[in-house]
């Protein structure tokens, strides 16, 4: 595990207020508004290097991108979540969406979910500003 994957899995275990423990075992369960980063899990991401090792730049190009994203989330206190699980329960006063995530096409991504709407998905890396700017049109 590269370092910038350590450190992310080290600010999830850090900041997970909003997790509850649930039958799934293969699934984030988010309680409150909040921000989803979704990617492979390290066993999934070496079996999938071996047949393609264009996913060492995707991975390298997804951490890029969210890094600063984190640090913005964390200024601004808005809690996130990156999570290696492939389905994600959003629950939120009486609504619950499941995203199945590797359903999608690409292993890596973001979710917003504010609790009013449907959550929005984006699959793929991006740069920090492009997360900003969708970050800021969900939530506005």
């Amino acid at each position: 595990m590269d370092n910038l994957s350590f450190l992310f899995l080290f600010a999830m275990i850090l900041h997970n207020p909003c997790i509850c423990k649930d039958q799934y075992t293969d699934a984030l369960i988010a309680t409150r508004k909040m921000v989803v980063f979704f990617r492979l899990s390290e066993e999934e991401f070496n079996e999938r290097v071996e047949s393609d090792p264009r996913y060492y730049e995707l991975d390298s190009d997804f951490g890029f991108g969210i890094s600063p994203f984190i640090e913005y989330l964390q200024k601004h206190a808005i809690h996130f979540e990156i999570t290696t699980k492939s389905k994600v329960i959003l629950k939120y006063d009486n609504i619950t969406y499941t995203i199945n995530i590797r359903e999608g096409m690409n292993p890596y991504g973001i979710i917003f979910f504010n609790g009013n709407s449907c959550p929005y998905v984006s699959y793929g890396p991006y740069p920090y500003e492009y997360y900003i700017e969708l970050f800021n049109q969900y939530f506005d």
